[in-house]
Protein backbone atom coordinates (compact mmCIF):
# COMPACT_ATOMS: atom_id res chain seq x y z
CA UNK A 1 0.00 0.00 0.00
CA UNK A 2 2.94 2.36 0.61
CA UNK A 3 3.87 2.06 -3.07
CA UNK A 4 0.35 2.90 -4.14
CA UNK A 5 0.27 5.95 -1.88
CA UNK A 6 3.51 7.24 -3.32
CA UNK A 7 2.43 6.58 -6.89
CA UNK A 8 -0.87 8.36 -6.25
CA UNK A 9 0.97 11.70 -6.07
CA UNK A 10 1.10 11.87 -9.86
CA UNK A 11 -2.68 12.29 -10.27
CA UNK A 12 -4.16 15.77 -10.98
CA UNK A 13 -7.08 17.87 -9.64
CA UNK A 14 -8.39 21.46 -9.84
CA UNK A 15 -9.71 24.40 -7.82
CA UNK A 16 -9.10 27.85 -6.32
CA UNK A 17 -8.84 28.59 -2.61
CA UNK A 18 -10.22 30.92 0.05
CA UNK A 19 -8.18 31.81 3.14
CA UNK A 20 -9.81 33.26 6.29
CA UNK A 21 -7.72 34.60 9.16
CA UNK A 22 -5.87 32.25 11.52
CA UNK A 23 -5.40 33.35 15.13
CA UNK A 24 -1.77 33.83 16.10
CA UNK A 25 -0.52 30.77 18.00
CA UNK A 26 1.28 31.05 21.32
CA UNK A 27 5.03 30.45 21.24
CA UNK A 28 6.22 30.62 24.83
CA UNK A 29 4.65 27.37 26.00
CA UNK A 30 3.54 25.01 23.21
CA UNK A 31 0.56 22.77 23.90
CA UNK A 32 1.86 19.26 24.68
CA UNK A 33 1.20 16.91 21.77
CA UNK A 34 -0.34 14.13 23.84
CA UNK A 35 -3.85 12.83 24.13
CA UNK A 36 -3.91 13.60 27.87
CA UNK A 37 -5.22 17.04 28.92
CA UNK A 38 -2.60 19.76 28.96
CA UNK A 39 -1.59 21.65 32.08
CA UNK A 40 -2.73 25.27 32.33
CA UNK A 41 0.04 27.82 31.73
CA UNK A 42 0.42 31.55 31.15
CA UNK A 43 1.49 32.38 27.62
CA UNK A 44 2.31 35.42 25.56
CA UNK A 45 1.71 36.08 21.89
CA UNK A 46 4.71 36.63 19.61
CA UNK A 47 4.83 38.15 16.17
CA UNK A 48 4.73 35.55 13.39
CA UNK A 49 8.01 34.57 11.81
CA UNK A 50 8.83 35.86 8.36
CA UNK A 51 7.92 33.53 5.51
CA UNK A 52 10.89 31.58 4.11
CA UNK A 53 12.69 33.16 1.18
CA UNK A 54 13.09 29.86 -0.68
CA UNK A 55 11.16 26.65 -1.14
CA UNK A 56 11.97 23.15 -2.37
CA UNK A 57 9.70 21.36 -4.81
CA UNK A 58 9.21 18.40 -7.11
CA UNK A 59 7.94 19.42 -10.53
CA UNK A 60 5.98 17.29 -12.94
CA UNK A 61 8.98 16.72 -15.19
CA UNK A 62 10.73 14.82 -12.37
CA UNK A 63 13.11 17.54 -11.14
CA UNK A 64 13.95 18.32 -7.50
CA UNK A 65 14.31 22.10 -7.31
CA UNK A 66 15.17 25.02 -5.02
CA UNK A 67 13.14 28.11 -5.93
CA UNK A 68 12.82 31.74 -4.88
CA UNK A 69 9.63 32.48 -2.93
CA UNK A 70 9.67 36.06 -4.22
CA UNK A 71 10.12 35.47 -7.94
CA UNK A 72 9.42 31.76 -8.43
CA UNK A 73 12.69 31.41 -10.31
CA UNK A 74 14.61 28.15 -10.11
CA UNK A 75 17.77 28.74 -8.09
CA UNK A 76 19.13 25.22 -8.21
CA UNK A 77 18.38 21.76 -9.62
CA UNK A 78 19.19 19.17 -6.96
CA UNK A 79 18.29 16.16 -9.05
CA UNK A 80 16.55 14.94 -12.19
CA UNK A 81 14.51 11.75 -12.17
CA UNK A 82 12.26 9.74 -14.45
CA UNK A 83 8.96 11.30 -15.42
CA UNK A 84 6.27 9.30 -13.54
CA UNK A 85 4.03 8.89 -16.57
CA UNK A 86 6.89 7.48 -18.65
CA UNK A 87 7.50 4.58 -16.27
CA UNK A 88 5.68 1.33 -17.09
CA UNK A 89 2.57 0.90 -14.98
CA UNK A 90 1.49 -2.35 -13.36
CA UNK A 91 1.36 -4.33 -10.17
CA UNK A 92 5.15 -4.47 -9.83
CA UNK A 93 7.62 -1.54 -9.78
CA UNK A 94 9.50 -1.06 -13.02
CA UNK A 95 13.16 -2.03 -12.78
CA UNK A 96 15.45 0.96 -13.24
CA UNK A 97 12.57 3.43 -13.21
CA UNK A 98 12.72 5.92 -10.34
CA UNK A 99 10.82 9.13 -9.69
CA UNK A 100 10.70 11.50 -6.74
CA UNK A 101 7.38 11.84 -4.91
CA UNK A 102 7.80 13.66 -1.57
CA UNK A 103 10.22 16.12 0.00
CA UNK A 104 11.13 17.48 3.46
CA UNK A 105 13.68 19.91 4.91
CA UNK A 106 15.86 19.75 8.00
CA UNK A 107 14.95 22.39 10.62
CA UNK A 108 18.06 24.43 9.79
CA UNK A 109 17.13 24.40 6.10
CA UNK A 110 20.50 22.97 5.13
CA UNK A 111 19.46 19.47 4.04
CA UNK A 112 16.77 18.22 1.70
CA UNK A 113 15.25 14.78 2.29
CA UNK A 114 13.33 13.24 -0.59
CA UNK A 115 11.48 10.03 -1.28
CA UNK A 116 11.78 8.08 -4.49
CA UNK A 117 9.41 5.42 -5.77
CA UNK A 118 9.39 2.45 -5.91
CA UNK A 119 12.28 0.05 -5.49
CA UNK A 120 12.55 -1.47 -2.95
CA UNK A 121 8.82 -1.72 -2.31
CA UNK A 122 8.56 1.01 0.36
CA UNK A 123 10.71 3.39 -1.68
CA UNK A 124 13.95 5.09 -0.66
CA UNK A 125 14.66 8.28 1.29
CA UNK A 126 17.79 10.22 0.36
CA UNK A 127 19.35 13.42 1.66
CA UNK A 128 21.26 16.08 -0.26
CA UNK A 129 22.58 19.51 0.77
CA UNK A 130 20.26 22.34 -0.24
CA UNK A 131 23.30 23.93 -1.87
CA UNK A 132 23.69 20.86 -4.09
CA UNK A 133 25.87 17.78 -4.02
CA UNK A 134 25.78 14.01 -4.13
CA UNK A 135 22.66 12.39 -2.61
CA UNK A 136 23.05 9.88 0.22
CA UNK A 137 20.65 7.01 0.91
CA UNK A 138 19.29 7.31 4.46
CA UNK A 139 16.61 4.64 4.84
CA UNK A 140 13.94 2.69 2.96
CA UNK A 141 10.51 4.23 3.38
CA UNK A 142 8.25 7.14 2.52
CA UNK A 143 6.73 10.38 3.86
CA UNK A 144 10.04 11.57 5.42
CA UNK A 145 9.82 13.97 8.39
CA UNK A 146 12.79 15.34 10.35
CA UNK A 147 12.38 15.95 14.08
CA UNK A 148 12.72 19.54 15.44
CA UNK A 149 16.20 18.77 16.76
CA UNK A 150 17.37 17.61 13.35
CA UNK A 151 18.64 14.29 14.70
CA UNK A 152 15.95 11.76 13.73
CA UNK A 153 14.02 10.94 10.59
CA UNK A 154 10.54 9.41 10.78
CA UNK A 155 9.24 7.46 7.78
CA UNK A 156 6.47 5.11 6.79
CA UNK A 157 8.22 1.82 6.13
CA UNK A 158 5.90 -0.63 4.40
CA UNK A 159 2.93 -0.64 6.83
CA UNK A 160 4.59 0.58 9.99
CA UNK A 161 6.43 3.61 11.37
CA UNK A 162 10.22 3.78 11.66
CA UNK A 163 12.44 6.39 13.33
CA UNK A 164 16.00 6.50 11.98
CA UNK A 165 18.85 8.29 13.87
CA UNK A 166 20.49 10.55 11.30
CA UNK A 167 23.92 10.08 12.87
CA UNK A 168 23.66 6.37 12.08
CA UNK A 169 22.64 3.24 13.92
CA UNK A 170 19.58 0.99 13.86
CA UNK A 171 16.11 2.38 13.27
CA UNK A 172 13.38 2.05 15.89
CA UNK A 173 10.36 0.36 14.31
CA UNK A 174 6.80 0.47 15.55
CA UNK A 175 4.83 -2.45 14.14
CA UNK A 176 1.95 -4.56 15.47
CA UNK A 177 2.21 -8.12 16.77
CA UNK A 178 2.19 -9.46 13.21
CA UNK A 179 5.01 -7.19 12.07
CA UNK A 180 2.92 -4.55 10.34
CA UNK A 181 0.04 -2.22 11.10
CA UNK A 182 -3.71 -2.26 10.73
CA UNK A 183 -4.22 -0.63 7.34
CA UNK A 184 -1.81 1.63 5.46
CA UNK A 185 -0.08 4.63 7.04
CA UNK A 186 -0.19 8.03 5.35
CA UNK A 187 1.75 11.22 6.12
CA UNK A 188 4.11 12.05 8.98
CA UNK A 189 4.77 15.07 11.20
CA UNK A 190 6.73 15.71 14.43
CA UNK A 191 5.33 17.62 17.39
CA UNK A 192 7.17 20.86 18.30
CA UNK A 193 8.67 19.25 21.41
CA UNK A 194 10.06 16.34 19.35
CA UNK A 195 8.32 13.76 21.54
CA UNK A 196 5.47 12.65 19.27
CA UNK A 197 4.69 11.96 15.65
CA UNK A 198 1.24 12.20 14.07
CA UNK A 199 0.05 10.31 10.98
CA UNK A 200 -3.10 8.85 9.44
CA UNK A 201 -4.02 5.17 9.25
CA UNK A 202 -6.75 3.64 7.10
CA UNK A 203 -9.68 2.18 9.04
CA UNK A 204 -10.84 -1.42 8.76
CA UNK A 205 -13.05 -0.60 5.78
CA UNK A 206 -10.18 1.25 4.00
CA UNK A 207 -12.71 4.00 3.25
CA UNK A 208 -11.30 6.70 5.54
CA UNK A 209 -8.11 7.70 7.31
CA UNK A 210 -7.97 8.08 11.09
CA UNK A 211 -5.53 10.45 12.77
CA UNK A 212 -3.12 8.89 15.33
CA UNK A 213 -0.40 10.21 17.66
CA UNK A 214 2.57 8.10 18.78
CA UNK A 215 4.74 9.07 21.78
CA UNK A 216 8.10 7.90 20.46
CA UNK A 217 9.95 7.69 23.77
CA UNK A 218 7.15 5.76 25.48
CA UNK A 219 5.78 3.50 22.72
CA UNK A 220 6.94 -0.06 22.20
CA UNK A 221 4.81 -1.01 19.19
CA UNK A 222 2.25 0.34 16.75
CA UNK A 223 -0.59 -0.46 19.13
CA UNK A 224 0.63 2.35 21.39
CA UNK A 225 -0.37 4.92 18.77
CA UNK A 226 -3.45 6.65 20.17
CA UNK A 227 -6.31 7.57 17.84
CA UNK A 228 -7.39 11.19 17.90
CA UNK A 229 -11.20 11.44 18.29
CA UNK A 230 -12.78 12.36 14.96
CA UNK A 231 -16.21 11.93 13.32
CA UNK A 232 -16.65 8.35 12.05
CA UNK A 233 -17.33 9.33 8.45
CA UNK A 234 -14.52 11.90 8.12
CA UNK A 235 -11.11 11.18 6.65
CA UNK A 236 -8.27 13.30 8.10
CA UNK A 237 -5.06 13.28 6.08
CA UNK A 238 -1.63 14.93 5.79
CA UNK A 239 -1.24 16.18 9.39
CA UNK A 240 1.21 19.04 10.03
CA UNK A 241 2.01 20.28 13.54
CA UNK A 242 1.76 24.02 14.21
CA UNK A 243 4.15 25.61 16.71
CA UNK A 244 1.37 25.73 19.33
CA UNK A 245 0.92 21.94 19.22
CA UNK A 246 -2.27 21.98 17.15
CA UNK A 247 -2.49 20.09 13.86
CA UNK A 248 -3.36 21.19 10.36
CA UNK A 249 -5.20 18.33 8.63
CA UNK A 250 -6.88 18.00 5.25
CA UNK A 251 -10.35 16.51 5.46
CA UNK A 252 -10.64 14.60 2.19
CA UNK A 253 -11.39 11.13 0.93
CA UNK A 254 -8.62 9.00 -0.56
CA UNK A 255 -8.89 6.31 -3.20
CA UNK A 256 -7.14 3.01 -2.48
CA UNK A 257 -4.18 4.11 -4.60
CA UNK A 258 -3.69 7.18 -2.43
CA UNK A 259 -5.25 9.80 -4.72
CA UNK A 260 -7.49 12.34 -2.96
CA UNK A 261 -10.96 12.90 -4.38
CA UNK A 262 -12.77 16.22 -4.49
CA UNK A 263 -11.97 19.51 -2.76
CA UNK A 264 -10.45 19.29 0.71
CA UNK A 265 -11.54 21.20 3.78
CA UNK A 266 -8.74 22.51 5.98
CA UNK A 267 -9.01 21.92 9.71
CA UNK A 268 -6.94 22.95 12.71
CA UNK A 269 -7.38 20.16 15.26
CA UNK A 270 -6.46 19.76 18.94
CA UNK A 271 -4.75 16.32 18.97
CA UNK A 272 -5.66 15.80 22.64
CA UNK A 273 -9.43 16.01 22.12
CA UNK A 274 -10.08 16.01 18.36
CA UNK A 275 -11.78 19.41 18.71
CA UNK A 276 -11.78 21.44 15.49
CA UNK A 277 -10.72 24.97 16.41
CA UNK A 278 -10.46 26.49 12.90
CA UNK A 279 -11.68 25.70 9.38
CA UNK A 280 -10.78 26.93 5.90
CA UNK A 281 -11.07 25.88 2.24
CA UNK A 282 -8.07 24.74 0.23
CA UNK A 283 -9.92 25.14 -3.05
CA UNK A 284 -9.04 21.69 -4.36
CA UNK A 285 -7.69 18.26 -3.48
CA UNK A 286 -4.46 18.44 -1.45
CA UNK A 287 -1.59 16.11 -2.27
CA UNK A 288 1.16 17.54 -0.05
CA UNK A 289 1.40 20.03 2.83
CA UNK A 290 4.15 21.14 5.20
CA UNK A 291 4.87 23.90 7.71
CA UNK A 292 8.10 25.86 7.82
CA UNK A 293 10.66 25.25 10.60
CA UNK A 294 8.94 27.80 12.88
CA UNK A 295 5.63 25.92 12.62
CA UNK A 296 3.94 29.08 11.38
CA UNK A 297 3.59 29.20 7.60
CA UNK A 298 1.76 26.43 5.73
CA UNK A 299 2.80 25.44 2.22
CA UNK A 300 0.54 23.08 0.28
CA UNK A 301 0.31 21.59 -3.20
CA UNK A 302 -3.04 20.93 -4.87
CA UNK A 303 -3.77 18.29 -7.47
CA UNK A 304 -3.92 20.93 -10.18
CA UNK A 305 -0.18 21.38 -9.60
CA UNK A 306 -0.44 24.76 -7.89
CA UNK A 307 1.61 25.59 -4.78
CA UNK A 308 0.04 27.91 -2.22
CA UNK A 309 0.93 29.37 1.18
CA UNK A 310 -1.01 30.41 4.24
CA UNK A 311 0.29 32.48 7.19
CA UNK A 312 -0.94 32.93 10.78
CA UNK A 313 -1.93 36.56 10.20
CA UNK A 314 -4.45 35.58 7.51
CA UNK A 315 -2.21 36.40 4.53
CA UNK A 316 -2.16 33.88 1.69
CA UNK A 317 -0.91 33.55 -1.83
CA UNK A 318 0.18 31.37 -4.73
CA UNK A 319 3.82 30.50 -5.33
CA UNK A 320 3.13 28.61 -8.56
CA UNK A 321 -0.01 28.23 -10.64
CA UNK A 322 0.70 24.69 -11.84
CA UNK A 323 3.37 22.13 -12.60
CA UNK A 324 4.24 20.70 -9.18
CA UNK A 325 3.72 17.43 -7.29
CA UNK A 326 4.94 18.40 -3.80
CA UNK A 327 6.69 21.28 -2.04
CA UNK A 328 8.09 22.33 1.33
CA UNK A 329 9.97 25.22 2.95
Amino acid sequence: MAVALAAGLVAAGCGAGQDPTIDLPSTSSPTPSTIAPAATSTTTTAAPAVRPATWVAIDRTGRLLVLSAETGEVQRVLGEFDHPTECPQGDEPAAGCEWVVEVALSPDGATVFYETCCEPAPGNVYRVPVTGGEPELVVHGGFPAVDPGGTRLAVVELQWVAVQPLAGGPAERFADDEGGATGFVHGMTWSPDGESIAFSVSDASAESLRLHVLRVGEASDFGDARPVPQPPADSWTLPAYRRDGLLFVAEQELLLDGRPTGPARGLVVDPRTGAVVEEFEYGGAVQSQHLDATGSHLLYTLHDGSVRWRSPDGASGVLAGDGYLAATW
